[in-house]
């Protein structure tokens, strides 16, 4: 089963090629009253050609322009400088990158990147591309202390992301620093394919990024999932996939279980805080227990979230129907038109017996139940939470602080409101 994917990056993800050539045309722009005695398609052919795919570092490609074009009124120390903070906003993605990244992350990948090259350099490309926020482990060949090929990088990228190397695919355009490489370090190589290199084997070859989901789905990898979708007057009218439905606003069924304790006399309602992993409100929190309904199972069936995300075996005997809420949020990314059917169920777990799924949850907490139901009604600021978390090293870290809104994942107040009042009916 794969769980992680990893990445280079330049060439890769970032279409170098472009990128450098879109730079040093502005640069050339940018300094032409030093530069203008040389034609710029010189310019920009030699820096080309002396850059050897960026395997040469920029000081050396700079010293062998000036004195080979006889530049006097600059130095080769500020085109380097211009060449080091500049060059971020001459990044060019290849297609597909962001459609793909979320794909991957929709379907609960890790996500990883190594790439050779200047830390903070390196890193002001990532976040130019606008794809930080994507990966759970970003490796720099400077920071890190070693460089691809060599194995051990690959085993830091791998000991980041909590996957074994057999559980992970590497993509990347370098035969030997990449593909070779990866497969040395016993992970699935995928060459992304670089004229460049001719004819090379490896165990997937892609032309573009939109081939990453596919293989992973052909081989059995990864199963988009597949929702049963309904019109406005919850008729069913067919299946489609995760990502369909959020983008066409299908309305589509989810299954919610919140979990109400009860301590000296006081009731106490459960929530857990969602994994940083997660694509959508990472680190806020949110229903104890919650997700999508597939095209192949029932209400009955949504009990497996409970186990799956927070290690609590309950038996859907157990639980007491609340209702079914029609719930719809609208953002730019997606649209969610969710037909929620609500459950509650009276709980006699210690916080301790929570054994939480990694990539979806990373802790949970308990709210006095009045105190919340008089916070979502906007007569008090702050509520007190207390629970734990799970660090980076995966212990548990206490939590006993008092929280505001934007702590909570942006259920609108009638939502909280209606489901509060819901659970004092049934309690």
């Amino acid at each position: 089963m794969i769980k992680a994917v990893l990445f280079d990056l330049d060439g890769t993800l970032l279409n170098r090629d472009l990128s450098v050539r879109e730079f040093i045309c502005d640069q050339y722009h940018r300094f032409y009253r030093f530069l203008g005695h040389i034609s710029k398609e010189k310019y920009v052919s030699k820096f080309i050609e002396l850059d050897c795919r960026g395997y040469v570092w920029k000081d050396k490609v700079y010293e062998q322009l000036v004195n080979e074009f006889n530049i006097h009124t600059i130095t080769p120390e500020q085109l380097l400088e211009d060449y080091i903070t500049q060059f971020k906003n001459s990044c060019v993605p290849y297609p597909n990158l962001i459609e793909m990244l979320e794909m991957l992350k929709d379907n609960n990948m890790k996500l990883g990147m190594i790439t050779n090259g200047k830390g903070q350099f390196q890193m002001d490309n990532v976040v130019a591309l606008g794809i930080e926020k994507y990966f759970d482990a970003i490796l720099i060949s400077e920071w890190e202390g070693c460089k691809k090929p060599e194995p051990q990088i690959f085993e830091k990228a791998l000991r980041k992301l909590n996957v074994s190397a057999s559980e992970s695919l590497f993509v990347g355009d370098h035969p030997d620093n990449d593909v070779k490489a990866a497969e040395n370090a016993g992970m699935k190589g995928i060459w992304k394919r670089d004229e460049y290199w001719g004819k090379i084997e490896a165990d997937y070859i892609i032309n573009d990024l939109s081939e990453i989901p596919i293989i992973l789905k052909e081989a059995g990898k990864m199963e988009s999932e597949l929702l049963k979708i309904f019109d406005d007057k919850r008729n069913p009218i067919g299946v489609a996939s995760r990502e369909e439905v959020h983008k066409k606003g299908f309305w589509h069924e989810t299954f919610q279980c919140w979990f109400v304790s009860k301590e000296e006399e006081k009731e106490y309602i459960l929530l857990q805080k969602r994994s940083s992993q997660k694509k959508d409100y990472p680190n806020l929190l949110d229903i104890t227990s919650a997700g999508h309904l597939l095209a192949t199972e029932t209400v009955q069936d949504g009990i497996r979230e409970i186990k799956e995300e927070i290690g609590i075996d309950v038996s859907f005997n157990e639980l007491i129907s609340l209702g079914i809420f029609d719930y719809c949020v609208t953002r730019e990314e997606l649209i969610d038109k969710e037909i929620a059917h609500v459950f509650l169920y009276k709980s006699n777990h210690s916080l301790e017996n929570f054994v939480l799924q990694e990539e979806e949850v990373s802790g949970m907490v308990k709210i006095e139940l009045d105190a919340f139901y008089e916070f979502w009604l906007g007569k008090k600021e702050f509520v007190r939470i207390k629970g734990f978390d799970i660090d980076k090293d995966g212990n548990k870290v206490e939590i006993n602080r008092l929280a505001c809104k934007e702590d909570f994942v942006p259920h609108k107040n009638l939502y909280y409101e209606t489901i509060i009042r819901w659970i004092y009916n049934a309690l």
